[in-house]
């Protein structure tokens, strides 16, 4: 099995589509195939196709106080479509927390 590449980050906010063009922007500089973001700041949950870098970004609504929100974008290397079935969906999840478990190789 190949080892993922995972990164974390504080946005600050993804509350504009202008943010998410500069943030993908900056994840082009580093090698990811899943990175965990916090304080993203979006009105409501959902998902979307990052066209720059063909990953998918997933993410929840924020508090009504407009902070907090989380979510993730997986990298267009390991990005599944839709269609995929719940079997593949549940193996592709046990592989992300097992990789999350894994002590840093720096």
């Amino acid at each position: 099995m190949a080892l993922l590449s995972l990164a974390t980050l504080n946005c600050l906010t993804l509350s504009k589509d202008a943010r998410i063009i500069e943030l993908e922007n900056a994840l082009d500089k580093i090698k990811y195939d899943i990175v965990g973001l916090s304080e993203v700041r979006r009105k409501s949950a959902g998902e979307m196709d990052l066209s720059w870098s063909n990953g998918r970004l997933y993410h929840s609504a924020r508090l009504p106080n407009h902070t907090a929100g989380v979510g993730f974008i997986v990298s267009g290397s390991i990005y599944a479509p839709a269609s995929i079935d719940m079997l593949e969906y549940s193996t592709f999840i046990h592989e992300v927390e097992q990789a999350f478990h894994q002590p840093s190789r720096s």
